[in-house]
C-alpha cells in the first residue's frame, strides 16, 4: 500500500495523496461478468490534499510530509519508476 500512496503523489503532480487505506482480500471474487478473480477491496481512504483541506481527516502538506519522512521505497516503486524519496522527506 506504501507504494500506491506514493505513486498518488506522483500522478496528481505532488498535490495530493490517498492514504490510511484499509481492506480484504478476497481470492475468488466473482465479478459482475460471472469470471472468479482475485479482488482487494478497498475501504477508508484519507486524502492529503496540498491545495484545500478536504475534511477533518486531510493533514494536507503535513500529512504528506509525515509519510514521507518513514516511507523507503520498495520493489513495487521501483518496478513503478517512481522517484526515489530522500532520507527524512521527499
Amino acid at each position: 500500500m506504501y507504494a500506491f500512496q506514493h505513486w498518488t503523489h506522483v500522478k496528481t503532480e505532488e498535490q495530493m495523496m490517498i492514504a490510511d487505506l484499509q481492506g480484504v482480500f478476497i481470492p475468488d471474487y466473482i465479478n459482475p461478468d460471472g469470471q472468479v478473480k482475485p479482488l482487494f477491496k478497498l475501504t477508508d481512504p484519507v486524502v492529503h490534499n496540498t491545495n484545500d483541506r478536504k475534511g477533518r481527516t486531510d493533514r494536507g502538506e503535513q500529512g504528506i510530509s509525515d509519510f514521507f519522512g518513514t516511507h523507503v521505497c520498495n520493489a513495487v516503486c521501483r518496478h513503478l519508476k517512481l522517484p526515489a524519496c530522500l532520507p527524512g522527506g521527499r
